[in-house]
C-alpha cells in the first residue's frame, strides 16, 4: 500500500532486485488501485498530459496498460528501465491517484522480467 506523504515511493527496486536483474531487459510491475473508480479517475487525469487512450498511456520510457478494472501494468526496458518504472508508478500514476482520491490504496501485486516469456 502506498503511504502518500511518507517520502517513500510505492515501487523502488530493492538491492536484491538490482543484483538479480539488469536494466537492459524489459520489466513489468503490476499495480492494483482500490477503489476501482479511483483508477478510472486517475487514468483520465494522466491522459490530460500524456499520449494514450483507454487501454494504454505512454509515459517517457514506460507504458501504462490497463489490464482489468483496478489493475495497471507498467512496462519499461532498456538503459533506464528501473528509473522509468519508478517514475511512472510513483509520480505519474501515484500523484494522479492521490489528486483524485486521496484515500485510495495502491499496492504492487506482481513484478517480473517479461522478455523471458
Amino acid at each position: 500500500m502506498l503511504g502518500f506523504g511518507s517520502g517513500v515511493g510505492l515501487w523502488e527496486p530493492s538491492e536484491q532486485w538490482r543484483r538479480k536483474h539488469r536494466q537492459s531487459r524489459v520489466y513489468e510491475v503490476r499495480v492494483a488501485v482500490e477503489p476501482v473508480v479511483a483508477l478510472d479517475r486517475a487514468w483520465q487525469e494522466v491522459l490530460r498530459e500524456h499520449d494514450g487512450d483507454a487501454a494504454k498511456i505512454l509515459d517517457g520510457g514506460a507504458v501504462l496498460r490497463r489490464l482489468e478494472p483496478g489493475l495497471v501494468a507498467v512496462v519499461s526496458g532498456g538503459e533506464d528501465a528501473f528509473d522509468s518504472l519508478a517514475w511512472s508508478i510513483n509520480v505519474t500514476l501515484g500523484e494522479a491517484v492521490q489528486k483524485v482520491a486521496p484515500d485510495a490504496m495502491m499496492r504492487v501485486v506482481h513484478q517480473e522480467r517479461v522478455d523471458e516469456r
